[in-house]
């Protein structure tokens, strides 16, 4: 599960969500490093994010030596993550992981009792986070209750679609120019008030 924060204008701090089965096989666990690869790939190309893997790496090479850790363990550290957790969460091993790409952000890190009857112990992890605070002054409140719901389907039937993309340079610009049609289209047969 992947959350998406958006810290500030240019910064944002992605939450991967993880588990890694104990017994899993090999190429099971190939195929994580990989999408943690391409994850990181992809996001670190740019310097404003911030990616935080979290959860269940059921791997015991942390208190190892440099040489004996996994290459799970190695794989973050080429792409300089670091693991926050320095106690065990199961018995001896620490089983459970923060792996973040910006220590600077970390004001606290702790290995808590575990919940009931579970064998992990809880892992707890404060950020120093600076949230956007640029909120609309207003908003869009649509009354669908007496919208033309009919004319709203003849509208975007009849859209030149195919011309909009065809002149759109980019796929963004033409993700950019359907949705102002649909909005449009929106705006003349669903009554809306601005809040």
């Amino acid at each position: 599960m992947w959350l998406d924060f958006k810290l500030t204008h240019r910064n944002r701090l992605l939450i991967a969500v993880c588990y890694q089965p104990s017994n899993g096989a090999a190429a099971d666990r190939f195929l994580f490093r990989l999408c943690c690869s391409n994850v990181i790939n992809d996001f670190l190309s740019n310097a404003s994010t911030t990616i935080l893997f979290v959860g269940d790496f059921n791997d015991h090479s942390i208190s190892k030596p440099f040489q004996q850790q996994t290459e799970l363990f190695h794989l973050f550290n080429m792409f300089n993550f670091h693991q926050v957790i320095q106690s065990p969460t199961r018995c001896t091993n620490i089983l459970d992981w923060f792996v973040i790409n910006n220590l600077h952000l970390i004001i606290n890190s702790d290995v808590l009792p575990p919940l009931r009857n579970l064998d992990h112990s809880l892992i707890f992890l404060e950020l120093d986070l600076k949230f956007c605070t640029d909120f609309p002054s207003s908003i869009k409140c649509w009354d669908y209750s007496r919208a033309d719901f009919k004319k709203l389907n003849e509208i975007l039937l009849t859209a030149p679609w195919e011309n909009v993309i065809a002149a759109s340079p980019t796929p963004d610009v033409a993700l950019t120019n359907i949705t102002d049609i649909i909005n449009q289209s929106a705006c003349t047969c669903i009554p809306f008030r601005i809040l």
